[in-house]
Formats: structure tokens, C-alpha cells, sequence
């Protein structure tokens, strides 16, 4: 792991070195049915040369109490002894896991940015995949949930947090005018969901496969908190653009999810959102969008993975059912780019860019839409969709590519999506470099209204 891995915390909130984890287990083993084992949230491991070595330690600690535990099994049926021996197991394969990967250069991440004057838009992705080889892309993602709290003071619930969460409370600058307009936005809610916000990324490597994964700190944001920094203007409160961009400077901010689907007849999925949507109203957009849930709510658990922490695949995975009626595992989602834009409608939005291969074609895909849970999904888009042919060449790259980066009629999601994906048609081995690339992009960027890329679909 890396310097951003400081040290270890238990659920309950109780940190603790490798040194004092494994002196308690060593305390428990032998009495373990009289002492509860909690799952770790990882947030690192002490701050030597050689944190690998740490976690591996750690992991060999708890599968001696697996086996244990296991051992007594053998003369006993006690359930509370094989819930732990489970649990012993488990967080022992998750450290071993985490003891795999080696943390990225910094020097080795780069940033392809483009910039459309035009429109308002600045899109930045984040260590764009180049090539098509297997160990080329993320393949995959991993969450530190740090439970703190971005919340605007004085406004709903946030004075009734939930118990283990820290609350940073941020001023509204003029604070009676921006209140009253909050409030206005925000009419007719008693709550203020909670969202979740990037506070660091880190990109990873396991030496033994090759395999990369993105790993995020996320800590938390109210939705009330992302009207008053994250919207521009009327969306917000009041606020411009170029007020937003300046005080966004170390602040955490809104990670959200977007998901291309690509149906069995090549093509991508778009859809129309609704006019309700607070940004991005009527305009095309990845058929799925959402967020990660952090906290428990009426109809929703929280999005968790095997080991039971934050899963942004998973939460892709319930959106997909909610809003398009697709049945997706999270195993067979594709990480395609991380992401971050700020726009006329909202500034300095983080986004994970995915997509997935369904059974459908596209008819159907539309077909299946038609049966969104509507309190969750169905409200979000218009139910008008258009289908996008995959890009399979360097000249449908391109065409792809100016069409996303010039159309008003699209997110920045959309744009940011269309380029993760083209970008390794463009890439040529020793010729290209992430400077030329933006240059190669820039000059697509035109005044004029750009159609749509051959062979598109608006007929359903």
C-alpha cells in the first residue's frame, strides 16, 4: 500500500497498530466465543517502509484464529464460534488481498484534459486507458469509507447525526439570502440525504497479475451541502461559476456513478433525462446514473461488496435495475475511466465511468426500460433513447469523439464516456503522447453544430 494508508480502525471506531491487533487477537484466541472478532475497515497500516509486510502480518494473525476457531468446531455446534471463525476467515483474505497491491507512481498517472470554451465544459480523466490489453484498464475498485460528514450549518437534520459520524459544518457565505434560497430548492423535504464525497484516489497495481485497481477515500456529503457548493446558480444557491470553482479548493466533493450500457447489437446506451433532474435536465445522458449509498434507508441497504464495505459495482448494479429493468452483476460491469468535470450547471464533480455488455438489443433494451421501479427510477428519464454505434476503428473514434465534446445536447458524462472508450483507437505504440492526444482532440472542437456519429438510432 502507500503513505495514504495510515493505520487500522475497527468498525466501532477503535484504532489500533498492527503490533496491538495482533496482541489482542493472540489475548482472545482460545476464548474467542466470549470476545465478538469485528470486521476492519482498512484505512492503512502504521507508517513504516514496508506496510505490505504489515498487512500480510495481520492477515497471518487472523487465519491462526480462523483455524483456531475451526479446530473447535470440530467438538462444538456453538453458532456464535462459527460466526466468528467466518468473519476470522474472511478479514483474513481481505488483508492478504490488500497486501498484493503496490501503489502507482505518481509520476505514472497521467491526466488527458479538455477544455470547450464554447460549452462551458472542462472534462479531466484520469489515467485514461491507452490499449486493450488485459492489464491496460482498472479492473478493480475498492472503497475507504471515512465517516465523516460535509453538511451545511443550520439547515435539516445535521444536527441529528447518526452515532460514529464526525460533522464538518460549513457557512454559507451570505447566509440569509443563500438559506432562504436552499430552502426554496428544497422545498417540501424534511431530510437531507446523505452522499458520498471524494476526498482521494489512488491508483494501484498487484505485481502478481497485473491487475490495477482504483482505490477511493470517500467520506460523506448532504444533498443540501451539494446544492449550496456543487450547483451553479439557480440550481444552488445563487452562486456562479467562477465563485464555485475558487472556493472549491480542498473541499470533499460529489462522487457519482455512470454506467454506458452497450447492447448485443453494438450499440451505446443513452437516455433522455427528465425534466425534474435538478442538472442535465433533457439532455441525453449513460442510460445509468446514480450514487453509492452509505447509509441505510427506507427500501435501500447500503451497496456493500463481499467484505461488506462500500461497492460502487454494486450500487451500478441496483441503478441498472432501477431505472433500465436490467439484471447486471457487478462482476460483469467495466471500469472504462475516472473522471472529474465542471460545467455551467455544476463545477468539480468526480464520476466513475463504466459500462457493461447486456443481452439485449437495443429495442429491447428500450422495451425492458418500460418497466422501471418508478419511486426509485423510472422519474429520472423521459423514456427517450438514443443508441450510439460502438466505435470499432480510428475513423469512428474520432467521429465519436467530436460529435460527444461539441453536442449541447449531452452531459459531460456522456463526452467523458465516449472518450475513455475511443482514446485506444487514437493511441499509437512510441508515437503518442498524452500532449499530443490533447492536442488531436482540441482540434475537434468546433462552433458548429456537429451531427450525430453514422449509423445512430433515435427510432424507438
Amino acid at each position: 500500500m502507500a503513505d495514504q494508508l495510515r493505520r487500522i480502525e475497527l468498525r466501532l471506531g477503535a484504532s489500533s497498530t498492527v503490533e496491538s491487533e495482533v496482541k489482542w487477537l493472540a489475548s482472545i484466541i482460545g476464548r474467542a466465543d466470549k470476545k465478538p472478532v469485528e470486521i476492519l475497515e482498512i484505512h492503512g497500516v502504521g507508517d513504516g517502509p514496508n506496510p505490505e509486510t504489515e498487512l500480510f502480518k495481520l492477515s497471518e494473525a487472523y487465519e491462526q484464529l480462523s483455524q483456531r476457531l475451526g479446530a473447535r468446531l470440530l467438538l462444538s455446534s456453538n453458532r456464535v464460534l462459527a460466526n466468528q471463525q467466518e468473519q476470522a476467515a474472511q478479514v483474513a483474505q481481505y488483508l492478504q488481498m490488500n497486501g498484493n497491491f503496490r501503489s502507482v507512481p505518481q509520476k505514472r498517472i497521467s491526466e488527458l484534459s479538455i477544455r470547450n470554451l464554447n460549452l462551458g465544459v472542462r472534462l479531466k480523466l484520469i489515467n485514461p486507458r491507452i490499449n486493450f490489453a488485459p492489464s491496460g484498464h482498472i479492473d478493480h475498485v475498492s472503497v475507504v469509507h471515512v465517516h465523516e460528514r460535509c453538511a451545511v450549518n443550520g439547515f435539516l437534520s445535521n444536527e441529528r447525526l447518526e452515532q460514529g459520524v464526525t460533522i464538518k459544518l460549513e457557512e454559507l457565505n451570505d447566509k440569509k439570502c443563500e438559506m432562504t434560497k436552499l430552502r426554496i430548492n428544497l422545498a417540501g423535504r424534511d431530510f437531507d440525504g446523505v452522499l458520498p464525497a471524494l476526498r482521494s484516489m489512488f491508483v494501484q497495481q498487484d505485481p502478481f497479475s497485473g491487475h490495477f485497481r482504483l482505490l477511493l477515500e470517500l467520506s460523506e456529503i448532504t444533498y443540501s451541502a451539494v446544492r449550496a457548493f456543487n450547483y451553479v446558480g439557480n440550481a444552488g444557491v445563487g452562486r456562479s461559476y467562477e465563485t464555485l470553482m475558487k472556493d472549491s479548493e480542498g473541499r470533499d466533493r460529489l462522487l457519482s456513478l455512470s454506467m454506458l450500457p452497450m447492447s448485443s447489437d453494438g450499440y451505446l446506451m443513452l437516455a433522455r433525462r427528465s425534466s425534474f433532474m435538478t442538472t442535465g435536465a433533457n439532455k441525453f445522458a449513460p442510460a445509468v446514473a446514480g450514487n453509492l449509498e452509505l447509509r441505510d434507508r427506507l427500501g435501500l441497504k447500503v451497496d456493500r461488496d463481499e467484505f461488506g464495505f462500500p461497492d460502487p459495482l454494486a450500487a451500478l448494479a441496483r441503478e441498472a435495475k432501477e431505472e433500465m429493468d436490467q439484471i447486471v452483476s457487478s462482476d460483469e460491469i467495466q471500469v472504462i475511466g475516472f473522471s472529474e468535470f465542471a460545467s455551467q450547471e455544476e463545477v468539480n464533480t468526480w464520476v466513475l465511468l463504466t459500462s457493461v455488455l447486456t443481452e439485449d438489443s437495443a429495442e429491447r433494451f428500450v422495451s425492458r426500460s418500460r418497466h422501471a421501479d418508478q419511486i426509485e427510477g423510472a422519474w429520472e428519464t423521459t423514456g427517450e433513447f438514443l443508441a450510439i454505434p460502438n466505435p470499432k476503428d480510428r475513423r469512428s473514434a474520432l467521429e465519436t469523439i467530436r460529435w460527444a465534446i461539441n453536442s449541447p445536447d449531452v452531459t459531460p458524462p456522456v463526452a467523458l464516456s465516449f472518450l475513455a472508450l475511443s482514446i485506444p483507437y487514437l493511441w499509437l505504440r512510441g508515437k503518442t503522447t498524452i500532449l499530443s492526444l490533447e492536442e488531436e482532440i482540441s482540434d475537434l472542437l468546433t462552433r458548429e453544430p456537429v451531427s450525430y456519429p453514422e449509423g445512430c438510432r433515435t427510432d424507438f
